[in-house]
């Protein structure tokens, strides 16, 4: 369960960055798809299927990836012990992490090797003969484009989804009672993007910031605030969140959390978009 956890960090805080290979390749609903469907994973749980690398790479998105993992470590109670999985549980478990492994890997792959790589590619482009961006401004807009979708999905889809309907079922993460850690991190992966930089990695970078602050050094504190405010927000979101979307006592909070991303999106698409053309 706590590796689970720890792999959630690096993923979440890069679905900023969702262009390029992982949606052209489809790596994310390959790793990422929610909600699974318990009956189908209790399914194949329940055949005699050998659980090959084939097998569990040909089974719908739904039923494998970190979801189908989470429910098999967590349980739908969040109480599960080692010795509560039986060897038919153990092997798919094994199947799914191997496979998430692979999948992780090829979209490592994809950004760092080729003729050319897809960093290298993003990393010039303007340059002469880079038809994928032909001009700075495409790869501005690509980064932007990221850092807009992850927040439009976090407060319409992550967030509203579940809330809207009042169902745990349809929550992301619900259990590993992960949910408001994902969603912060969802918004940090928007500050890695805008910053090029990595805390969490360790790593530093050149970002949009640096143009940002260079033409308009009160639009990127105003923007660094909004970041802050909605990870604060966020946060302040009760406990676990399949439980605050049927607490009306949370209500307040979540409306708050909603608010204050849809804000740092406004920026994005308008102001931030505008500067860095």
């Amino acid at each position: 369960q706590a590796a689970w956890v720890a792999t959630r960090v690096p993923w979440e805080q890069s679905e900023g960055f969702l262009f390029g290979p992982v949606s052209a390749q489809g790596f994310d609903p390959a790793m990422d798809s929610w909600p699974v469907d318990r009956t189908d994973l209790e399914a194949v749980i329940a055949s005699s299927d050998p659980l090959t690398a084939t097998y569990v790479r040909n089974l719908p998105e739904t039923q494998k990836g970190f979801h189908a993992i989470e429910y098999l470590v967590f349980g739908e109670a969040r109480d599960r012990v080692a010795t509560d999985l039986d060897a038919r549980e153990l092997e798919y478990l094994t199947g799914l992490t191997h496979e998430l492994t692979t999948v992780t890997a090829a979209l490592e792959a994809s950004w760092t090797t080729g003729a050319p790589a897809y960093r290298d590619v993003f990393a010039t482009a303007g340059a002469a003969g880079n038809t994928a961006y032909p001009s700075l401004d495409a790869a501005a807009q690509e980064i932007l484009v990221g850092m807009s979708g992850i927040c439009d999905e976090v407060a319409n889809g992550k967030i509203a989804d579940p809330y809207d309907a009042h169902d745990p079922n349809l929550v992301e993460s619900q259990y590993s009672y992960n949910s408001i850690l994902d969603f912060a991190d969802n918004l940090r992966s928007v500050e890695n993007a805008y910053t090029g930089d990595v805390p969490a990695a360790g790593s530093t970078g050149r970002g949009l910031d640096e143009v940002v602050r260079a033409l308009d050094p009160a639009l990127d504190a105003r923007f660094r605030a909004e970041l802050a405010d909605a990870i604060a927000k966020i946060q302040a979101i009760p406990d676990p969140f399949r439980d605050a979307i049927t607490t009306p006592a949370a209500y307040p909070a979540i409306e708050a959390a909603q608010a204050a991303i849809r804000t740092v999106q406004t920026t994005i698409d308008g102001d931030l978009t505008a500067s860095v053309r």
